[in-house]
C-alpha cells in the first residue's frame, strides 16, 4: 500500500511538474488568467481606469520581480511584500518546496533543463501577487488585510493552504489542491462583494457573452454547419473562442478558423453558465439542466465537464480524466478513449486498418514510424504520450 502510495505520489508531483515547471505556454498565458480573476473578483477595481492603473501596476511589478528571480538583486519594494507575508503562496514555490532538487547526473541535468522555466513561471505568478499588494497600498488597504487579500485575490489563489486530506488528494487528482483553493476563493470572492460590484460583474459578464455570441453566430461553414457548433465542449469549458472569417481545412473538413483565450477558475465559475444560458435564450443550443449541470462542473474538483444527454458517461469521462496519468494512461487504452480530448483513441474508421496503420491527421510522424516497426497503433502512442508527458516535452514528442 505504502509502495502504491509512493508510486503515485512521485508520478503526480513529476507530471504537474511536467505540465507547469517545462511549459513556457502554461507561464503565458496564465498571467493573462490571474489578471483577470483578479479584477473580476476586485473590490477596488471598479472602472476601465482602475484596469489601466492595475495593468500599470503589474509592468512594475514585472521589472521587480525580474530583477530578483533573473539577477538576484532583491529591491526595497520587493524585500517588503517578502517580509509582509504575502508572497510564498504561489503554485509553483509550493510545487518547488515539496518536490526537491532530482539527486544523480540524469536528475541534474533534469534540474538544470526545468529551473530556467520555472524560474520563468514563478516571475509570471509572482508579479501579479506583488502588483495586487501593491495596488491594495495604494488604495489604502494595508496591514493583514492587506496581505489575505493579495494571498487570496492576488491573481492565483493561496497555493500555501491545504487541507488534511490534500495530500493524499494530490496523488490521486492532479492539482487536486490547487483546484480546491481556487473554487473556495471564487465562492469567497462573491460573497464578499456588494450589491453593486456583483451587479456590475454579473451584468458585464452577461454583456460580454451577448457580444461574444453576436460574433461568433454570424459564421457558417461551407456545408452549412454553424461554425460554433464545431467547437469542442471542452474548448468552451476552458476557453473564450472567437471564430474567424478565414476559412481552411482542418481535421479533413472546410471550415471557419478560431482562436481561443484562456480562462481563469473565476472565469470558468462564472461566465460559462452564463455563455450557455446565451446560448439557450437565443438558440435554444443548451437547456436549465445542462446549464445547472456547467455550474456543478466548474464548482467541483477535477475535470468535470458533465452533459445532460449523457450524464453517466460524462461523468465516468470527467473522472478518467482527473485522474494521476499513470492510472489514467491504462483506463484511457482499455476503454479506447482520450478523457481528455472525450473522442476514440481508435475512431470506427480505422478499426479494420492492420495495427501499424491506425492513425489520424493529426498522429505525428515520429509516433506513424515506431508505431508501425513495432506493430502498434500510432495513435495509441500519441494519446499515452500526452497522458504521461503532459506540458513542452509532450508537445515535443506528439
Amino acid at each position: 500500500k505504502m509502495l502504491g502510495q509512493g508510486f503515485l505520489d512521485f508520478f503526480a508531483r513529476g507530471a504537474m511538474r511536467l505540465a507547469t515547471a517545462a511549459n513556457p505556454v502554461f507561464a503565458g498565458v496564465n498571467p493573462l488568467k490571474d489578471f483577470w480573476d483578479k479584477v473580476m473578483l476586485s473590490k477596488e477595481i471598479r472602472n476601465p481606469s482602475d484596469v489601466a492603473r492595475y495593468l500599470g501596476d503589474w509592468v512594475s511589478a514585472l521589472g521587480q520581480i525580474g530583477r530578483q528571480e533573473l539577477q538576484g538583486t532583491i529591491t526595497p519594494r520587493v524585500e517588503k511584500f517578502m517580509q509582509s507575508g504575502a508572497d510564498y503562496s504561489t503554485l509553483q514555490k509550493q510545487m518547488r518546496s515539496e518536490m526537491p532538487a532530482l539527486a544523480g547526473k540524469v536528475g541534474g541535468t533534469i534540474d538544470w533543463f526545468l529551473g530556467p522555466i520555472e524560474r520563468f513561471n514563478n516571475l509570471m505568478e509572482r508579479s501579479t501577487k506583488l502588483a495586487t499588494f501593491e495596488n491594495l497600498g495604494k488604495k489604502g488597504i494595508t496591514g493583514p488585510e492587506q496581505v489575505i487579500r493579495t494571498r487570496r485575490y492576488g491573481g492565483s489563489p493561496d497555493f500555501a493552504v491545504k487541507g488534511e486530506y490534500a495530500k493524499a488528494m494530490g496523488s490521486v487528482v492532479l492539482f487536486f489542491n490547487a483546484q480546491v483553493q481556487g473554487i473556495t476563493r471564487t465562492i469567497r470572492g462573491v460573497k464578499a462583494l456588494d450589491k453593486a460590484q456583483a451587479a456590475r460583474l454579473f451584468g458585464g459578464i452577461t454583456a460580454a457573452e451577448l457580444v461574444h455570441d453576436y460574433w461568433n453566430s454570424q459564421f457558417t461553414d461551407p456545408d452549412g454547419t454553424p461554425s460554433i457548433d464545431r467547437i469542442t465542449d471542452n474548448d468552451k469549458q476552458k476557453y473564450w473562442v472567437f471564430i474567424t472569417p478565414e476559412i481552411g481545412e482542418i481535421g479533413g473538413i472546410q471550415r471557419h478558423k478560431s482562436f481561443k483565450l484562456p480562462k481563469g477558475h473565476v472565469a470558468q465559475a462564472i461566465a460559462n453558465p452564463i455563455e450557455q444560458m446565451v446560448a439557450y435564450l437565443k438558440h435554444g443550443r443548451s437547456s436549465p439542466l445542462q446549464i445547472a449541470l456547467t455550474t456543478a462542473s466548474n464548482m467541483l474538483p477535477g475535470s468535470l465537464n458533465l452533459k445532460a444527454d449523457k450524464p453517466i458517461e460524462s461523468l465516468a469521462t470527467g473522472v478518467g480524466a482527473s485522474i494521476n496519468p499513470a492510472v489514467k494512461a491504462v483506463l484511457e487504452q482499455g476503454f479506447n478513449k482520450s478523457f481528455y480530448s472525450d473522442v476514440p483513441i481508435i475512431p470506427k474508421r480505422l478499426e479494420g486498418l492492420p495495427a501499424g496503420m491506425q492513425a489520424t491527421a493529426e498522429t505525428p510522424e515520429l509516433m506513424r514510424r515506431v508505431g508501425e516497426f513495432l506493430n502498434i497503433a500510432p495513435r495509441r502512442l500519441q494519446v499515452a504520450s500526452e497522458t504521461l508527458l503532459p506540458g513542452a516535452i509532450g508537445e515535443a514528442v506528439t
